[in-house]
C-alpha cells in the first residue's frame, strides 16, 4: 500500500521493526497472529521486485527496505 499510494517514493528507505516477532518462526511452534503478520510482511517484501531488503537480527529484527523503482 505504501508504494501503491506513493507514500514510499522511489529511492526511499523504510525501516521496519519487530520483523522476527519474538523469534516465533525459529521456534518451530505455531505462530501467533502477530507472528503470522510478520511472516506475511517478510514474504511480501521478498516477492516484491520494486524493493531490496536486508533483515538485521537485532533483538526482534529490523528490516531495511529500499525502494528501487
Amino acid at each position: 500500500m505504501l508504494m501503491d499510494t506513493n507514500l514510499l517514493k522511489v529511492e526511499s528507505l523504510l525501516v521496519v521493526d519487530n520483523v522476527m516477532y519474538k523469534g516465533e518462526e525459529l521456534s518451530g511452534k505455531d505462530l501467533s497472529l502477530n507472528g503470522l503478520g510478520a511472516q506475511a510482511l517478510n514474504q511480501g517484501l521478498l516477492d516484491d521486485h520494486r524493493v531490496h531488503q536486508v533483515m538485521l537480527p537485532l533483538r526482534d529484527g529490523v528490516t531495511l527496505v529500499y525502494r528501487q523503482c
